[in-house]
């Protein structure tokens, strides 16, 4: 749905943030719009989920500004800053002994409205991500992939069409099947209208979910571009450090290729 006459929901200019009195992002600026998804890929440590974090408005920024819905995340209320961004973070931790249902019902609590309302939001969200079966499961007593499509459901309920998605690695722990099924919710929430940001490590998982991507390398943005014509294998090598090739359904690293298994 993505389409350059939409206004931008997204609007990073020069974002920077230091961490620990050190750099780690400098002079990000990209826009994003309603319909799109965009996979953030890069090495370990390059700045993709310190980037994911400012958008949401977690981590300061040093210099520089992210703007949603034409507001600066910064200044915007907790409440207004629920409905235009949700966060899922790589490792979602709750502090209490909540159920599945009433975890997924927490990405209602800032919107407010009518019971009835949010209970329809909930259960919608439990159907798609199949989790109908374990709404009474203490979200402690799954596995780390189960946990993640909670995390998921849970950023849909509090999602409306316009909202835009900020996942941190969010399919990393599933099984392939609910992989599959996860993207599939995700894009549909692109197709209705609002912009998908995930961090990603699997570039074959980054083709099958997005349309865009942005490369983060040394904390800059090193690429940003359409996904077939931004992930080039010889690119791919020059920021990873291993061998790429190129297949219908995507790119695979060459993790046997001579030059990977050189001595360092």
């Amino acid at each position: 749905m993505s389409d350059s006459t939409l206004q931008p929901s997204l609007v990073l200019d020069g974002a920077a943030v230091d961490l620990g009195g050190r750099r780690v992002l400098e002079g990000v600026s990209a826009t994003v719009r309603g319909g799109e998804t965009i996979a953030i890929v890069g090495r370990n440590g390059a700045g993709k989920t310190t980037l994911l974090r400012a958008i949401a408005g977690l981590c300061p920024l040093r210099a520089g500004s992210v703007r949603v819905g034409g507001s600066n995340v910064e200044t915007l209320r907790p409440r207004t800053r629920a409905t235009r961004l949700a966060f899922v973070a790589q490792r979602p931790m709750l502090a209490a002994a909540f159920t599945v249902r009433e975890t997924v019902s927490l990405g209602r609590y800032a919107l407010g409205g009518s019971p009835e309302r949010a209970d329809a939001a909930v259960d919608d969200a439990l159907a798609r991500f199949g989790l109908e079966g374990f709404r009474d499961r203490e979200y402690h007593e799954l596995s780390v992939g189960q946990q993640q499509r909670v995390s998921l459901a849970r950023a849909w309920a509090q999602a409306s069409p316009s909202t835009t998605l900020l996942l941190d690695e969010p399919f990393a722990a599933m099984d392939l099947g609910e992989v599959a099924r996860s993207i599939a919710v995700v894009r549909a929430h692109a197709a209705r209208g609002g912009a998908v940001l995930a961090v990603l490590h699997d570039l074959a998982m980054a083709h099958a979910f997005a349309t865009r991507v942005w490369v983060i390398d040394g904390g800059t943005l090193a690429a940003d571009g359409p996904i077939e014509e931004t992930l080039e294998p010889a690119r791919l090598e020059r920021w990873f450090g291993v061998p790429f090739a190129r297949h219908p359904l995507g790119l695979t690293p060459d993790l046997r290729s001579p030059r990977t298994l050189r001595e360092p």
